[in-house]
């Protein structure tokens, strides 16, 4: 399942920051994929910008940045949706 959303993309000819569209892809089920790619994928999805102001990131995750967060998925003992059950 892949899906759309907006990003803000520094634009290098301007040096301003534009809203683009990236594509989202599914989180790689715990069964086909490895440590690596599913650790890659939550770095991915919740980049941590150093901003905790403006982002609140580890506010959603209870105090915990994300790879700490989605622990359980990224060793595979829990699918990513079960953990993101968790912090809604």
């Amino acid at each position: 399942m892949r899906s759309t959303w907006s990003t803000w993309k520094n634009t290098a000819r301007t040096g301003r920051y534009t809203k683009g569209i990236s594509e989202m892809v599914s989180a790689p089920d715990i069964v086909s994929s490895t440590i690596e790619e599913r650790r890659a994928y939550i770095k991915e999805r919740y980049p941590c910008i150093s901003d905790c102001d403006m982002c609140g990131l580890c506010k959603v995750f209870r105090g915990k940045d994300a790879e700490t967060a989605y622990k359980d998925y990224i060793d595979g003992s829990k699918s990513f949706l079960e953990v993101s059950a968790y912090y809604k």
